[in-house]
């Protein structure tokens, strides 16, 4: 059962992100230093671009066997943590809870919080290790309680099935604790990093949002979450609200021009990807993390992405190319302790990864 929250807000981030949920598609990485940081100097999880690619090569190719079906192309798993790595986690708990972990999600948050240790560990068994708190777990099955197959290990650890092997998120670091609801009526759980709050609260679609500049809050059960709409470029509208509305609802777009987001085309404003949100338009910045606003060969849909004529990645020679900031880009699996790579060709555009 997936969280009606998840509904509005995923599509929009989804935009954003030079990615697709469902697809797995790529992007990213290149020689050059971390992203900028927010402007007010918050805490982000940041590496230099060809440390997250490395990272990234070392976690999938330990993975990359699991869960049949599955993309586990570096592009793919760059692209999220460098978007992610420019965000301040601790605005954006309702994006990094709430996002379905049927494949990977969970895996990647606890590859920005233990790149150090990745990067120092020598074979699989160290590198899964490193991403669940010291215990590495090669194969996993999803437990049926939990729909996003994460649950509280206890009041600060986030643990799951992700991409087949086991990981772990210390919310802690961040300020937050482990927070798990359950969702009715289908009696279902789910994990969370979220302020804990006393007492609990019954989980239904309306929720009450109180806005602290762009940034809302509000409560789901036993946790307490935020949203910085300005992710999204538009400001926080404080209410009550339907969460099986379209938007964020709480969200509205900064831009002074009106729409209806049931018509609505998502365009590029130079490189701002221009949406509906709450009947306003809405300007996301795509250089917030190094992207430009683009629209792909043979796709109708602009997104925030890298400037690549052709996105497919591909395996030679133990090499695996994808798209990245400057353009296509090249990782040698031998420099991440790997022989070989490997390619899904089933997918579309193509994924590709180092393989043991």
């Amino acid at each position: 059962m997936r969280q009606t929250y998840l509904v509005f807000l995923l599509p929009l981030f989804l935009a954003l992100l030079a990615t697709s949920c469902d697809s797995h598609k790529r992007a990213s990485s290149a020689d050059a230093s971390a992203l900028p940081s927010p402007a007010d100097g918050s805490p982000t999880l940041q590496f230099p671009a060809e440390t997250v690619a490395k990272g990234c090569a070392k976690v999938l190719a330990c993975a990359s066997n699991a869960v049949p079906g599955i993309a586990y192309g570096v592009g793919h798993c760059v692209a999220v943590l460098t978007q992610m790595g420019a965000l301040d986690l601790t605005q954006q708990t309702s994006l990094m809870s709430f996002y379905d972990d049927d494949y990977d999600w969970l895996l990647h948050l606890s590859l920005m919080q233990n790149m150090d240790c990745v990067q120092g560990a020598a074979d699989c068994s160290a590198i899964l290790a490193c991403v669940n708190q010291g215990q590495a777990q090669a194969t996993c099955t999803p437990p049926e309680d939990y729909p996003r197959w994460r649950r509280c290990s206890d009041g600060d650890h986030m643990r799951g099935c992700s991409a087949g092997v086991g990981a772990t998120f210390d919310c802690s670091k961040l300020g937050l604790g482990c927070v798990e609801n359950t969702v009715v009526p289908a009696d279902k759980s789910f994990a969370a990093c979220a302020r804990p709050v006393a007492g609990s609260q019954p989980l239904d679609t309306t929720i009450q949002v109180t806005c602290q500049g762009d940034e809302a809050s509000f409560r789901v059960g036993n946790g307490e979450y935020n949203f910085d709409c300005n992710y999204l470029g538009a400001a926080c509208v404080p209410g009550n609200y339907d969460l099986s509305a379209d938007g964020p609802p709480y969200c509205r777009g900064k831009r002074s021009t009106a729409c209806d987001p049931s018509t609505f085309v998502v365009g590029c404003d130079g490189d701002l990807l221009v949406t509906c949100i709450g009947g306003q338009e809405a300007a996301a910045d795509c250089t917030s993390w190094g992207a430009t606003c683009r629209l792909d060969a043979g796709s109708t849909q602009p997104r925030c992405g890298f400037p690549c004529a052709s996105i497919p990645e591909n395996c030679a020679s133990g090499t695996v190319t994808y798209c990245g900031p400057t353009g296509m880009t090249t990782l040698d699996c031998g420099s991440v302790g790997f022989s070989t790579c490997q390619t899904e060709p089933g997918s579309a555009p193509a994924e590709a990864w180092c393989a043991p």
